[in-house]
């Protein structure tokens, strides 16, 4: 199903236009019933662990269940659904904040609150470059261990681009030509 229109205001073909906030809403509910949810994959911020054209399932879990390394499906400050993995906690007075952040992105997202996450990333199906794809169970030991491998590096990445800045160090561009 397309929530897209081809002009603004008007949904393609007499269809009903759903918003983004409809369309989270949505998402929790039908997660919050116990169903799981699959999401097609866009961007590049998980890269090179989770890409274009990958299956994920979704589920509802208690927020006191998540753990650092896992991949939740989050509404943003800005309002936007996003997928990112769970870097650290943070504490906000008696809040526990999950702080996340993509495999390939350099800085991290601000702290998400309980109410703000979806659910947890459960199965990534591939799409590629097998023609069957392959699943794969984000609850064994094995891809527990990388998602916190993962993180670990997205957070000391995120770290050192602080302390670069900090130091006003800055990336040299490569002399044209050479």
């Amino acid at each position: 199903m397309s929530w897209r229109t081809s002009s603004p205001g008007k949904p393609p073909h007499g269809g009903l236009h759903v918003s983004l906030a409809d369309r989270i809403d949505l998402f929790r509910e039908i997660l919050e019933r116990g169903a799981d949810v699959r999401v097609p994959v866009t961007g590049r911020s998980m890269r090179p662990f989770l890409r274009d054209g990958d299956i994920v399932t979704v589920r509802s879990v208690p927020f006191v269940s998540l753990r650092r390394g896992d991949i939740i499906f989050f509404k943003n400050c800005g309002g936007q659904p996003v997928m990112h993995r769970i870097v650290r906690w943070r504490r906000w007075g008696d809040e526990a904040l999950a702080q996340t952040g993509g495999d390939a992105a350099v800085c991290l997202d601000h702290p998400v609150r309980e109410g703000d996450v979806l659910g947890r990333v459960r199965f990534v199906e591939r799409r590629r470059p097998a023609p069957g794809g392959r699943k794969i169970d984000m609850d064994s030991p094995r891809w527990r261990a990388i998602g916190r491998f993962l993180a670990f590096t997205t957070l000391t990445r995120a770290g050192l681009r602080a302390i670069a800045k900090k130091l006003g160090l800055r990336r040299q561009a490569a002399p044209a030509g050479d």
